[in-house]
């Protein structure tokens, strides 16, 4: 079920280039798109985040080694960072941490349009 969230609504809405999707409760990966995955630590990182994600605009965000320094947004839902024309949209839902990332060639406002509508259909559906 996971995986098929991140291969057809994240990565196969073409607006982002990777996809990952983690545990809420302890930062274990439930699915991946090819070539993008979390090294060890960060999905417990990312769950430890949202405890304040108001973090995220100080010490940024680091996803598949990469760090993200600038913080675009952070609250309790949802925290955007990106590195150069580049980034990472975070969502939080009741079981799952979403996880999109794009690449200069997609529009960050839709990248994060296409991870928040998963977001919300998980949200609703109790996920």
């Amino acid at each position: 079920m996971w995986q098929t969230y991140v291969d057809n609504q994240l990565v196969g809405s073409r607006n982002l280039d990777g996809g990952i999707i983690v545990s809420a409760a302890d930062g274990g990966t439930w699915a991946q798109s090819s070539g993008f995955s979390l090294n060890a630590g960060e999905g417990a990182a990312l769950v430890a985040l949202y405890k304040n994600p108001g973090d995220a605009f100080t010490n940024g965000v680091t996803v598949g080694g990469v760090k993200y320094t600038v913080g675009i947004k952070a609250d309790a839902r949802s925290i955007y960072v990106r590195k150069g024309s580049a980034g990472i949209v975070l969502v939080r839902t009741s079981q799952a941490i979403l996880v999109g990332r794009y690449s200069e060639r997609h529009q960050p406002a839709v990248a994060a349009q296409t991870v928040e509508k998963l977001g919300d259909y998980l949200i609703e559906n109790g996920r």
